[in-house]
């Protein structure tokens, strides 16, 4: 159908598609898991369509144009596992149904945005990848927790094992705090854990500009804190609470970080080496080929390992098809 349509609208003489922007929202994905998904979202004659901006392939479409009246618009997700509707009102897109967890509506992150800028960084045999657009800069998906037995390798802390993963605004100096997208729902009785699908809340708050010290050298830096709060409860009062701490400095991304779980793991990673493309203004520089190597440092200030690498496997731009 919606080839024939677009074969009438030739024929008509419609407008050529015109893309309405990037979104990133909650999907539910089963029974009681959410995931965040962005999107690019172009309106195609009578069809709004949605392309995940993981591949650029079409994600769901609907036969309705884009407005803000607050109507439902039906969409059948590909699989066809979980079908669902969305709302378009005052900006924001987001799920007509009632998800599992409490969620937080994002507004377009590029109004009439075509391209998401994807980067993989990979540390050893482990990697994450980051989506930028506008501004922003988010993960792809949250880290793997740490087992009670492990402590953060640098990836954990420069993602976030929370929610959907990292996210930082277009300009964090002008937002004093925010919060994952993802929140987790508390049952009505509270004797009994939370709901652990999505198990992680972050808070985020931006601390101001800091001198910090490292082997690489003398850096004003942002400081931007994270406080991770757990549903994983052994019992109903035991909430486990993660600490992350980042300072980056613009030109060279990273200069410091820290990670401290309320059961007594820490680790620093403190920067040795910068290998990025110079002229960059960038809080974090995300180019093709850039590095950073920190030396690691345990509860008790010693160096456990001198050579922590960090590297941007890759740097493409995911586009409409």
């Amino acid at each position: 159908m919606r080839k024939l349509g677009a074969l009438v609208a030739l024929i008509v003489g419609c407008a050529a598609p015109v893309p309405v922007g990037v979104y990133r929202m909650p999907i539910q994905t089963g029974q009681k898991s959410v995931t965040l998904k962005t999107f690019l979202v172009r309106q195609e004659d009578a069809d709004l369509v949605l392309y995940d901006a993981s591949d650029g392939r079409e994600f769901a479409h609907g036969a309705t144009r884009f407005d803000w009246s607050g109507s439902p618009l039906p969409y059948q997700m590909s699989s066809g596992a979980y079908p669902f509707s969305f709302y378009l009102r005052d900006g924001v897109i987001e799920e007509a149904g009632t998800p599992p967890f409490a969620t937080i509506p994002d507004p377009p992150l590029a109004p009439k945005g075509t391209s998401v800028t994807r980067v993989t960084l990979v540390s050893g045999s482990d990697s994450v990848v980051l989506d930028s657009v506008n501004g922003y800069l988010f993960a792809d998906a949250a880290h793997r927790q740490p087992a009670l037995s492990e402590t953060a390798g640098p990836l954990a802390i420069l993602d976030s094992f929370s929610g959907g993963g990292l996210f930082l605004p277009a300009d964090p100096t002008r937002a004093s705090t925010w919060h994952d997208a993802l929140s987790t729902a508390v049952p009505p009785d509270a004797t009994k854990p939370l709901e652990c699908a999505s198990p992680l809340v972050s808070s985020y708050r931006v601390v101001g500009l800091e001198a910090v010290d490292v082997p690489a050298g003398h850096f004003q830096a942002l400081h931007l804190n994270e406080v991770i709060d757990s549903c994983l409860r052994l019992s109903p009062t035991d909430v486990k609470v993660y600490l992350v701490d980042r300072w980056l400095a613009s030109g060279v991304g990273p200069v410091q970080l820290s990670y401290q779980a309320s059961d007594g793991r820490v680790r620093e990673y403190r920067l040795v080496r910068a290998d990025v493309r110079p002229g960059s203004t960038a809080l974090w520089p995300l180019d093709a080929g850039d590095s950073w190597t920190f030396e690691v440092r345990d509860p008790s200030g010693a160096v456990v390992d001198p050579g922590a690498v960090v590297k941007v496997q890759s740097a493409r731009q995911v586009t409409f098809p």
